[in-house]
């Protein structure tokens, strides 16, 4: 089951192909390129970056002989919205066993009636069923009941960015299996089902935009997508110093790792003089901004702030600012764990990729075993018959 992940980034585009089996993880070919087109989750010219795209898949198939056709895309924008439903039906055929149709059914009757007409929903899962008033139901299947309520968790577009999006890649005769919001994708790779079981919450912490993903009882219990600002502090101290992008970040990575109170730097005037404590007095200030204001948001929509498992953080070269931890500790009174990619035997920059594959593989596996399951219980009750009757 072989499936590809494709995650467009402010910086650069990848593409990721291999498949989860029992023996783990099996890759099949990687490749980053500079994209061109696209900034902070939009599609700022749209033939650059179907350019960029079609160039990654090219260069894949000369790198690996094999050509991707369909992708599972990685999506990161502030329109993305967290939803939370619950639907009571009262079951035709209260005598006869729940199926998998049967439950499929109802589900898209669910998301039909509750999501609005202009989104789409992009992410969902049943959190629970409630069989006549039996709670924690997680598969239905095989059992009776009259009467079905349903509380699902997702995530939904707007309906016209989610067409604009399958339009785009159709014009160049790809296919979008499923888009995947990042932080959810990253989720499958740094939170293991423990952590999701017991409570989590997962912070994604990027240049231009911070993902919030909230779990509990092995479910999406939040998700919240805001403006990390660190773009405005990369391009602030660009000003200050003269330096481009590129520069800038080396500067930053400098600024990490140094114990010194500053450093020289060439820039396209001078040798500069960078002031270590200007620049984390800068940083500081905007990282205790962003989590006071994540922290009110979450109080203000009464999302519980105590996660046994604390909370753990991933990002680019943010997550390497040895202030980070202790800030979002100050903050939210919660331990903190800030995620290392290292053990996973690739490189940081492709793990959304990675998580988008693995989301799609167990969603078709967990697919695929929901039928088996069904076909065996109908199995053991012809037994019964035949034993009994």
């Amino acid at each position: 089951m072989i499936k590809y992940g494709l995650d467009i980034g402010s910086c650069s585009l990848k593409i990721l192909g291999g498949d989860f089996s029992g023996e783990g993880f099996k890759p099949l070919g990687r490749i980053s390129i500079p994209v061109k087109g696209y900034s902070e989750g939009t599609i700022i010219d749209k033939r650059k970056l179907l350019y960029t795209v079609l160039e990654a898949v090219n260069q894949f198939q000369v790198k690996y002989d094999k050509r991707p056709s369909s992708f599972v895309l990685g999506i990161s924008t502030p329109q993305l919205s967290y939803v939370k439903f619950r639907k009571k039906i009262i079951r035709k055929n209260a005598d006869s066993v729940i199926t998998d149709r049967e439950v499929s059914k109802y589900q898209q009757e669910l998301l039909d009636e509750m999501v609005p007409l202009d989104r789409k929903e992009i992410y969902y899962e049943v959190e629970e069923f409630i069989l006549d008033g039996q709670r924690g139901i997680i598969n239905p299947q095989g059992l009776y009941a009259s009467n079905i309520e349903m509380i699902v968790n997702g995530i939904t577009i707007p309906l016209n960015l989610y067409n604009n999006i399958l339009s785009l890649f159709s014009e160049l005769g790809l296919e979008i299996e499923a888009l995947v919001p990042e932080a959810i994708a990253q989720s499958y790779i740094y939170l293991s089902p423990e952590e999701k079981k017991s409570g989590v919450m997962f912070i994604n912490y990027g240049w231009g935009t911070v993902k919030v993903a909230i779990f509990k009882n092995g479910f999406l219990k939040y998700y919240k997508h805001l403006p990390s600002n660190l773009n405005s502090i990369l391009d602030l101290v660009g000003e200050i110093y003269h330096f481009n992008g590129c520069s800038t970040m080396e500067i930053l990575r400098e600024i990490f790792l140094s114990e010194t109170s500053g450093f020289k730097f060439q820039n396209k005037f001078a040798v500069q003089t960078v002031s270590i404590h200007d620049v984390k007095t800068l940083l500081n200030k905007n990282i205790y901004r962003l989590f006071y204001q994540l922290r009110k948001h979450l109080e203000d929509h009464e999302v519980p702030l105590h996660f046994k498992q604390g909370i753990k953080i991933s990002g680019g070269i943010i997550t390497d600012y040895s202030e980070l931890k202790s800030i979002a500790e100050d903050v939210f009174h919660q331990p903190v764990v800030i995620t290392d990619s290292q053990h996973l035997g690739i490189d940081s920059e492709y793990v959304t990729a990675l998580g988008l594959v693995k989301h799609q593989i167990d969603k078709e596996k967990a697919r695929f075993q929901s039928k088996n399951l069904l076909s065996r219980l109908v199995g053991k009750m012809f037994e019964l018959v035949d034993k009994y009757f």
